[in-house]
């Protein structure tokens, strides 16, 4: 299926039903479209059984496929990684090779006390905590000020990571 400037993949479960659509550019539909691509993983990533060299199996990224960096084994040294938190977007302005702990910058926010990255409320202070990690960055009256502070630590010290 076409739109504008790339084309939608259909993607199946195990059941062989469609749940999703793959994002690809143009370029690089005829390479993705020879096979049926499965949802693997949370589901945000597609990609299908391939046989090795050696004659066992392994699953074929789509991503790894499209950046060129997998032959069906694993991509190494490294990991590759989807630059925005956007189901099933393997266009390659979407794309980039990512070491395991830059991918790990890349994390949503886990539904908290707060609904920012890196913000917590501190109940006995009655203050906004920010951190990045198991770095503190301080106590402040505003939430929206202790998630500046937490986005302004990542921006500086985390350049993989996405607000």
């Amino acid at each position: 299926m076409l739109d504008a400037d790339y084309c939608r993949t259909p993607v199946i479960n195990r059941d062989g039903d469609h749940v999703a659509y793959a994002l690809v550019d143009l370029d690089d539909a005829p390479l993705i479209q020879q096979w049926a691509w499965y949802r693997v993983g949370d589901g945000s990533y597609a990609g299908r059984r391939t046989k090795r060299h050696d004659g066992t199996w392994a699953v074929l990224m789509m991503h790894a496929l499209i950046l060129g960096t997998d032959d069906g084994e694993r991509p190494s040294p490294g990991h590759l990684a989807t630059g925005k938190r956007v189901e099933v977007d393997h266009r390659r302005t979407n794309l980039r090779a990512a070491m395991r702990n830059h991918n790990m910058q890349n994390v949503p926010a886990r539904g908290g006390s707060s609904q920012h990255r890196g913000v917590s409320w501190d109940a006995a202070r009655c203050k906004w905590r920010a951190f990045y990690g198991r770095a503190y960055l301080g106590q402040y009256s505003t939430e929206l000020e202790a998630a500046e502070i937490a986005a302004s630590y990542r921006r500086e010290h985390a350049p993989f990571s996405i607000d």
